[in-house]
């Protein structure tokens, strides 16, 4: 699940491979997390995270286009990777172990620029919340859970000043 593009972003250029991997890993397991803190990964969540992650190359947040172009190269297959590695996990357990990895990012965001990592953690977060939205609900409404509303701020990653 390490494997890194030719292609990069400046703003990763005093980074290590490995740093550079979690950063561009964190949508797949931020997704995995949301979808699944309910224990309930639906196609609907998945499909919104795969759609979401390679939207964003083109849309959005112009600083990000480079990231999520990184970031959609094997997003599909390694969310489903991750998915076949955890899904027989109980849903605490799961939970924990996604949390641990995205806590990673904590060590690698003071070394990048602060209003870029600021940008891409508000763009986890707006990722997360779409994810957490996608399973419907009644009419749209009440369609994120309790469990995925607990993670929905990302608390795990440190907010940048």
């Amino acid at each position: 699940m390490h494997k890194i593009s030719k292609m990069s972003v400046i703003q990763f250029n005093s980074l290590s491979e490995e740093q550079k991997a979690i950063l561009i890993q964190a949508p797949v397991y931020i997704a995995y997390l949301i979808g699944g803190a309910d224990n309930n990964f639906d196609e609907k969540e998945v499909e919104i995270a795969k759609y979401t992650v390679n939207l964003r190359k083109n849309v959005g947040d112009p600083f990000l286009f480079d990231y999520y172009a990184l970031a959609a190269e094997n997003f599909n297959e390694q969310l489903d990777v991750l998915v076949a590695k955890y899904e027989n996990l109980e849903a605490a357990a799961r939970t924990s172990l996604l949390i641990e990895e995205l806590q990673k990012v904590n060590d690698i965001f003071p070394q990048v620029d602060s209003l870029y990592a600021k940008t891409l953690l508000n763009s986890w977060k707006s990722f997360a919340r779409e994810v957490a939205a996608a399973s419907g609900g009644f009419l749209g409404m009440l369609s994120v859970s309790y469990e995925e509303e607990h993670f929905l701020d990302l608390g795990m990653i440190n907010p940048i000043d």
